[in-house]
């Protein structure tokens, strides 16, 4: 459920819409625009059975986010 703070944190933005700059504008819809993709990698890490002691599973969520990295670049 950490999703409910950080949808709060965005509609504190929505709320003062005004009083932010047009660069901040664009950064919140940006993450408007990914947030889906956010939740589904988030979705993705979570259900990797990754403990301390499940070397594999460290290894497969490490995989997941050296993915992410090489699409951004």
């Amino acid at each position: 459920m950490r999703i409910i703070p950080i949808l709060l944190v965005l509609s504190c933005f929505a709320a003062v819409d005004a009083q932010i700059t047009s660069v901040e504008k664009r950064i919140v819809k940006a993450v408007d625009q990914r947030n889906n993709e956010a939740i589904e990698l988030l979705k993705e890490v979570v259900n990797i059975n990754s403990g301390t002691m499940n070397v594999d599973g460290v290894r497969e969520v490490g995989m997941v986010f050296k993915r992410c990295v090489r699409v951004s670049n």
